[in-house]
Order: C-alpha cells, then structure tokens, then sequence
C-alpha cells in the first residue's frame, strides 16, 4: 500500500544566481492562533522536497519552511500550513 506524501515547490525567488534551497518539515499543533500554526517542531532528518506521512503525525498539521542562499545572503519563507492530518 503506497504511503500518503507531501511535496513542497519552492516557488519563485529572485536574486543573484546560483541560488540553492533546503528544506526543513515541521509539525505543529492541531490548533491555530490567529490563523497561524503553533507549537511547531522539527521533523529530525525530513529536509527533502517531499515528506511520506506516518501515523505520529496524524491529530497534526505540517508545514515546511523552505531556505534560499546565494552568495550574497539567504532568505526563508515557511509553506501554508496543512490540515489537520487524518488517518
């Protein structure tokens, strides 16, 4: 049975080329304050463009942020956050 996954797009950035993305996935609480996720924390070693979803995210929401760096600076810039995740 294929896993549910979540991918990320880094969308569009400017600024001098090359410029490199990182990925770091985070879980938060189900709860939103003010239309903002809350009590988020890293998800250890999910850096990659996508995230297979596991049943200890389920009663949570995700998000990614996503890192840009050239060589004159970085900028980052978090995804919306997801639903609440269900089995």
């Amino acid at each position: 049975k294929a896993k549910a996954k979540l991918t990320a797009t880094r969308g569009t950035w400017t600024g001098t080329a090359p410029i490199t993305y990182k990925y770091q996935w985070v879980t938060c609480n189900a709860k939103l304050q003010k239309g903002k996720a809350v009590g988020c924390k890293t998800i250890k070693g999910a850096t990659k463009s996508t995230l297979v979803l596991a049943s200890k995210y389920v009663g949570k929401r995700i998000e990614v942020l996503i890192t840009a760096t050239n060589i004159v600076s970085s900028t980052k810039a978090y995804s919306k956050v997801t639903t609440i995740i269900k089995k």
